[in-house]
């Protein structure tokens, strides 16, 4: 008998008495770890429900030799499928090895890997041994039914659980009489509260019971900057390196588009699995985080009593890509969780989603955690090894905390994201809870004292629970932004300061809910301007100041600019006749006016918009204008404007900056320290005639504490800079 023939023979021994093991349901988890003198190996050895198109990954440590990576270097060996051919690449870590099998694993059989086959660090080193088996699955991913993103997210019917309450039916009666030139079947973004919001726009993906999922950029006060509708549900609106991210349900893909709003780059998933909807993060380096839902056929009989001997179970994987999408990391709660860590799910249901992974974050120190919302966990995992370092949630199977100040505890949350240092939020649905009630938290992780303490509990002034969806995102300035998920809670969307106090508050209409709402600073150039804002100056009461604005299209094709929106008409608007059409690559002239009707100054935002059945993109242009009494002549000179001392001056708590302005107009006071750097903006706006008062507290943009020094408080008004020294004792 020949050596190969031999280990096959062994080889079908083992498969036998594993797939006897995997039939009995015999899926426990067990501490799966990697080979002696291997950081990380996948599949891990003695790993089941493998897909029969996974890679072999190996990492040991150390730059490798390229030179030593050949195709030979890993033998990988199936007791029914006998020996694969393949390809060996290094990933552009430099690093990790990957091979890439010809043919994919034949269902049920036992695959062993040996090597390294001459693989060496660039330190000239061989690597150590290599030798494991894993269990390749009788589940071929890529055959398997993808269930919809919603009946995965919402166990409850969609109707039952998208159903708006009574005062947002109303809201959506009256908004749906009055009409809009936008896309039939567009939400209306209706603004309830507007204070002073951290700057930029927010991203929502609304959908409902009746409609799919859309992408929607709006800005503060509730005006679309993007808008586009697609044949399938789109998820998850995100800005990460430069593009605008979002999953289309109806091909597994993530996308990302440029500043044009055209696609520049897509992910899915390796090893066979769909992309899933839940989560999706690109990383500094290009790499990529993504979730995968794999589901497997378990005898669940033989792991509860009652359980359905041909159960369809929802395993999570994690996969990470790098730049080539080789997957050069993946982490499955196979290997990891037990089944029976699900809480409240139905162990004997003929379908069992006992982790339902909804979100993957990159904490402080580089490793990942992952929110399982059917776990009430959240899972610190070594990004080297997999290893779990840690499991959170009181309302959790495995807990490693003491929580301190949260009697209650989370569950069913979503959207674990790292703050600041040591600083997590998370948007805890609170739905199976009593009392439930859903709220944006934040909370400082001490992992050297295994301590989790509730430092914020933001909840909608009209309470309610959340039984899906929701996030939570930390602001500069330490504001907090939450997106109340699937439920009874009305508004959607709720912004607070860093004292919790509401800055804004916006609502969908018709009635829809949204997986998450996001913040960032954001500029399209499909539709660009010569300059971001207009400012007429003084202008006598009663009369009339024109300008000219310069739209380019810096699209491939033609743009029809449909309309010209101004949020006041009164005082400001375009004098072109819409629609338009702008040429690639081509400019148009838009003239402007600005109307005094008062001895006061006036502000508005101008939108160049162009619509159709599907899509909306518009630019937004900032109209300033200031009117005064034709018979006075507007003030000049060194009287326009000062600025006094500061008092108290030194200051160690807070202080107050006086100034006056001798008309009405723009005007900024900002603090710069010693060397030049802005430390903070204490005024930006339009302000009256008369004298002012700012206060400053001595903190920074982000709200933190500044050092104690020697600062510079400068005003910024009628055309002239003034400054004043402010000292800090502390």
């Amino acid at each position: 008998m020949s050596a190969a023939r031999a280990v096959r023979c062994v080889l079908a021994v083992c498969a036998v008495v594993a797939c006897g093991c995997l039939l009995a349901g015999v899926v426990a988890a067990a501490p799966l770890r990697a080979p002696a003198g291997y950081r990380y190996v996948c599949p891990l050895p003695e790993s089941r429900f493998v897909s029969p198109v996974n890679t072999i990954v190996v990492r040991a440590g150390g730059a490798i030799d390229p030179a030593s990576v050949r195709d030979d270097a890993i033998t990988v060996t199936g007791s029914a499928s006998g020996r694969h051919a393949g390809r060996c690449r290094l990933a552009d870590d430099g690093e990790t090895v990957v091979f890439t099998p010809a043919q994919p694993f034949q269902p049920g059989e036992v695959v062993r890997v040996q090597g390294p086959g001459g693989l060496a660090r660039a330190r000239g080193d061989a690597l150590p041994p290599l030798a494991f088996t894993f269990h390749v699955s009788r589940v071929d991913p890529r055959t398997q039914p993808r269930v919809r993103f919603d009946d995965r997210d919402e166990a409850l019917p969609r109707e039952a659980l998208h159903a708006p309450p009574a005062a947002a039916r109303a809201v959506a009666s009256r908004a749906a009489a009055a009409g809009s030139d936008l896309p039939a079947g567009m939400p209306n973004v209706v603004v309830t509260t507007l204070g002073f919001p951290n700057a930029g726009c927010t991203a929502v993906s609304p959908r409902s019971s009746t409609d799919i999922g859309t992408l929607l950029l709006v800005d503060n006060a509730g005006q679309p900057l993007y808008y586009r509708r697609f044949p399938t549900d789109a998820v998850d609106l995100n800005l990460q390196n430069g593009l605008l991210t979002y999953y289309l349900v109806g091909d597994a893909t993530w996308y990302g588009l440029d500043s044009l709003y055209q696609v520049a780059d897509s992910w899915v998933a390796g090893n066979g699995y769909w992309a899933d909807a839940h989560d999706f993060k690109l990383l500094p380096n290009g790499h990529a985080l993504l979730l995968c839902y794999d589901t497997q056929i378990v005898e669940m009989d033989q792991v509860v009593p009652g359980g359905n001997p041909e159960a369809y179970v929802y395993g999570l994987v994690i996969q990470e890509l790098d730049s080539d999408r080789n997957v050069v990391f993946q982490w499955r709660s196979w290997d990891f969780f037990d089944i029976t860590d699900g809480v409240d799910v139905d162990l004997t249901a003929p379908t069992v989603d006992y982790v339902h992974g909804n979100a993957i974050e990159v904490a402080d120190d580089g490793n990942l955690m992952l929110s399982s919302r059917n776990m009430n966990e959240v899972t610190k995992i070594d990004r080297e090894t997999g290893a779990i370092l840690w499991r959170w949630g009181r309302n959790a199977v495995h807990n490693d905390f003491t929580i301190v100040g949260d009697p209650r505890g989370f569950a069913y949350q979503h959207d674990i994201r790292f703050a600041t240092a040591g600083r997590v939020t998370l948007f805890d649905n609170g739905w199976a809870l009593d009392p439930a009630y859903a709220r944006g938290v934040l909370y400082r992780l001490d992992e050297d004292e295994m301590t989790a303490t509730l430092l914020r509990d933001v909840r909608p002034a009209g309470g309610g629970a959340a039984h899906s969806n929701g996030s939570t995102q930390w602001l500069p300035g330490g504001g907090l932004l939450m997106c109340w998920g699937a439920g009874q809670v009305f508004p959607q969307v709720t912004e607070v300061d860093a004292n919790d106090e509401v800055t804004l508050e916006y609502r969908f209409v018709p009635y829809m809910v949204s997986y998450r709402v996001r913040r960032f600073e954001w500029t399209g150039h499909r539709i660009d301007v010569d300059r971001a804002a207009v400012d007429f100056g003084a202008v006598p009461a009663g009369s009339v100041a024109t300008d000219t604005l310069r739209v380019t299209n810096h699209g491939t094709s033609e743009l029809a600019i449909t309309r010209f929106v101004c949020t006041d008409t009164t005082h400001f608007g375009a004098d072109l006749a819409a629609p338009v059409t702008i040429a690639p690559e081509s400019t148009l002239a838009v003239p402007v006016h600005f109307r005094a009707t008062a001895a006061a100054p006036f502000r508005a935002t101008l939108y160049v918009r162009s619509s159709s059945t599907d899509e909306v993109i518009a630019r937004s242009i900032q109209l300033d204008g200031v009117g005064y009494d034709a018979l006075a002549a507007p003030p000049r000179g060194p009287a326009a404007a000062a600025l006094a001392p500061a008092h108290p001056n030194p200051v160690r708590t807070g202080t107050v900056v006086p100034f006056a302005v001798a008309r009405a107009g723009h005007a900024t006071l900002r603090v710069y320290d010693a060397a030049g750097r802005r430390v903070a903006t204490l005024l930006d706006a339009v302000v009256a005639a008369g004298d002012h008062t700012v206060a400053w507290n001595g903190t920074d943009e982000r709200g933190g504490r500044v050092a104690p020094g020697v600062y510079v408080c400068e005003l910024a008004a009628a055309g002239r800079r003034f400054e004043r020294r402010i000292v800090l004792l502390r």
